[in-house]
C-alpha cells in the first residue's frame, strides 16, 4: 500500500516512514533467505548487505574495501558486528537495536593480500568467527559468505567451516522492499529529479563537467542526511 504522508521529517502526528519496522524487515529477511537457503550463519562483508542486516552506518572511507567492517548473522539471534576500532562505540551509543555486546572489533587485511601479516590477521578474525559459531552450535552447518578471497579459503579450511554462496540469499533478501522503503526510493528520486532541475538552471555553452558536478553536489549536501 501506497503511505498517505511523506516526507523526510519525523513527526508524532503521522507515522510516515516507520524505521523501526523497516529495520525489523530487512533483518527478517535475510533470516528468511538463511532458512530457505540452509544456512546456518550469514558473514556479510559488502556495505549493502551490512546495511540491510544491522541497519547502522559507517564513515566513507570504512566502505572502501569489504571486510575492513563485516556482519555475523547466526540463527535466531541478534546480529554480531565486527566494526573498525572505536567506531563500534559510536554504533553502541546510536544503535540501540543492535545489542551493546554485539558489537566487535573488526580483523581486517587488505582483500587479496598475501605474505604472513595477511595470514596472522585472517586467522584472527577466522577464530573469531569460529567462536561464535560455536557458542550457537552452529559450526557443522554450512555457513553463508558475500565474499572470499585464497587467505580465507585456507583458513576457513583449517578451522573446518564449510563456507558457500551468500550473495545469492542476500540478492533475494534485498530485492523485496517493504512500504518504507519503497518511500526512501521516492523520496530519493525526488531529490535526483530536483537536482537534474537544478544542473538545467546552471547549465550553457562552456561551464565544464567540473564546474556542473560542484553545483550539484553543493544543491544535494544541502539535504539534511544526504551523501
Amino acid at each position: 500500500n501506497d503511505m498517505a504522508n511523506f516526507g523526510m521529517v519525523g513527526v508524532d502526528w503521522q507515522e510516515l516512514i516507520n524505521w523501526d519496522r523497516m529495520r525489523k524487515f530487512r533483518l527478517n529477511r535475510a533470516r528468511q533467505m538463511m532458512k530457505e537457503f540452509g544456512l546456518g550463519s550469514l558473514l556479510c562483508m559488502y556495505e549493502e548487505n551490512i546495511r540491510h542486516i544491522t541497519s547502522t552506518l559507517t564513515p566513507n572511507w570504512n566502505k572502501l574495501k569489504p571486510g575492513l567492517r563485516y556482519v555475523l548473522l547466526i540463527e535466531d539471534q541478534e546480529p554480531i558486528l565486527f566494526e573498525q576500532g572505536d567506531i563500534g562505540f559510536q554504533i553502541q551509543r546510536h544503535c540501540p537495536w543492535i545489542p551493546k555486546e554485539n558489537v566487535r572489533y573488526s580483523y581486517a587485511w587488505i582483500r587479496g593480500a598475501a605474505g604472513p601479516a595477511s595470514k596472522v590477521q585472517v586467522r584472527k578474525f577466522t577464530d573469531s568467527i569460529l567462536r561464535e559459531l560455536k557458542k550457537a552450535g552452529v559450526e557443522k552447518r554450512p555457513m553463508g559468505t558475500d565474499l572470499i578471497d585464497q587467505n580465507m579459503i585456507t583458513a576457513f579450511q583449517e578451522a573446518g567451516i564449510t563456507w558457500t554462496d551468500g550473495v545469492t540469499p542476500m540478492m533475494r533478501a534485498r530485492a523485496v522492499k517493504n512500504q518504507d522503503e519503497h518511500e526512501c526510493l521516492r523520496i530519493c528520486a525526488a531529490l535526483c529529479d530536483a537536482t537534474h532541475y537544478e544542473i538545467s538552471k546552471i547549465i550553457r555553452p562552456g561551464i565544464t563537467e567540473n564546474e556542473v558536478t560542484a553545483h550539484a553536489m553543493k544543491y544535494l549536501y544541502s539535504f539534511p542526511g544526504v551523501e
